[in-house]
This record gives C-alpha cells, sequence and structure tokens, in this order.
C-alpha cells in the first residue's frame, strides 16, 4: 500500500512538493493542513487539493492514520526562525516526514546524511561527506559540493553552494546565488539573487552583490 501524504502550508513550496509526488508515484496525497484559507478551499489552479484543516491540528489526523506522514511545505525567506518554531511546536514524531526526492536528482543517500522532510528538486545534486538538516529543501538544479554540512529548514533555490561549506538553520540561498568554498554562513541568513558569497556571512544578514555585501540584518546579531 503506498503512504499517504498530507502537506502543511499551500501554493507555492507545497505544490512543488505536490508536484514531485504525483509525477513520480512517492505517494497519495490526500490534501493540505493551512492556517490562512478557510476549510474546504480547493488549492491550486490546474490540479487542485482541498484545505482540511489547520496546521494544529496534524495529530487529530496521524492519530488517526498510521499510514499517514506529513511533509512541510512552508517557510523560507521572511520569517525563517518563527516558522521553525512553528514547526517544531507541533511536536511531530521524525518517523512519521515524509521525504521527496525526485528521480532526476543526483542524491548519493550511502554517502551523505539527510535528515528527515527532506525535498530535493529535479536535476539537483549534492557531493558525497555531506550532512543536510530536517526539512531542508535543495531546488531544482541546485547544487551542494563534498564535505558540506547544511543546517536544517534551508531552502537552496537554483543556486550553487561549494565543498566544505558550512551552512546553518533557516538560511534562505536565493535563485543564482553562488557560494564558494570553505565559507560559513550564519543562522537564518539569507543570500540574495545572484550573489557571489566569497567571505563567511554572520548570522540574520541578508546579503546581495558580487562580491556579497551586507545590507541590513533580519534581526540585531547576539552581542550587538
Amino acid at each position: 500500500m503506498p503512504k499517504k501524504v498530507i502537506i502543511l502550508g499551500g501554493q507555492g513550496y507545497g505544490f512543488i512538493i505536490a508536484s514531485i509526488i504525483e509525477r513520480d508515484g512517492l505517494a497519495d496525497i490526500i490534501g493540505f493542513l493551512n492556517d490562512v484559507e478557510p476549510l474546504g478551499t480547493e488549492l491550486g489552479i490546474n490540479k487542485k487539493y482541498r484545505v482540511l484543516g489547520r496546521t494544529e491540528e496534524i495529530h487529530d489526523f496521524l492519530n488517526n492514520d498510521e499510514d499517514l506522514h506529513v511533509m512541510c511545505g512552508w517557510g523560507g525567506m521572511k520569517y525563517p526562525e518563527a516558522d521553525l518554531i512553528k514547526l517544531r511546536s507541533l511536536n511531530i514524531a521524525p518517523d512519521r516526514f515524509f521525504s521527496v526526492i525526485d528521480k532526476m536528482s543526483l542524491i548519493p543517500l550511502d554517502f551523505c546524511k539527510i535528515g528527515v522532510g527532506f525535498l530535493a528538486g529535479p536535476f539537483s545534486s549534492i557531493g558525497p561527506n555531506t550532512t543536510i538538516g530536517d526539512h531542508t529543501a535543495v531546488f531544482a538544479q541546485s547544487y551542494i559540493g563534498h564535505d558540506s554540512v547544511v543546517g536544517e529548514f534551508c531552502h537552496i533555490s537554483h543556486a550553487f553552494v561549494g565543498s566544505y561549506t558550512q551552512i546553518g538553520r533557516g538560511v534562505h540561498v536565493g535563485r543564482g546565488a553562488n557560494i564558494s568554498d570553505n565559507i560559513k554562513i550564519g543562522d537564518f541568513a539569507l543570500i540574495g539573487l545572484s550573489t557571489v558569497v566569497v567571505k563567511d556571512v554572520p548570522e540574520n544578514a541578508v546579503v546581495f552583490g558580487n562580491p556579497a555585501k551586507i545590507i541590513r540584518y533580519r534581526k540585531e546579531p547576539k552581542g550587538k
């Protein structure tokens, strides 16, 4: 019997997850839990999925169906720390999370340590001896070099991450960004579109440009 999946979130990231699951026949999607749209709303333009409830109701669904699993389809750019806190507050057991690895990705699973709730989009690639945290998404055509560490709840969007790189929690790497080898990116930093990172980025920093420059902080770094 195929597994069943319920997705937390809505259109956008949630539908990227859904489209890969459906195309590759990975599981049956029963619907979405969404904290904004009314119960019963049909999300989507072509393929549609129904909003079945709010995210805090997730255990009502899990307790009634042992074959049901969860995929988180929210978070990223605006409030990653708050989104991560919200996800953790749901207290979902790790073995109830579902991971989505596109058949057209190059993920050497035997050579990597991958957390739960992982998404690998088409033509994404991860080098060996790399560690990926829980609920991290490596979107289409992204590359992560060997011997790197990517923290939980990160979003790598059509970007290049070099080898021996360390990326903290809740980091968003924007489309077309290029992070050099041996770089450290602090928690909840944001790497802007087409940004070229050649030196370490502190936590909560928002950087843009070639080479990357700090334009602001999401909030004041610790110690300041």
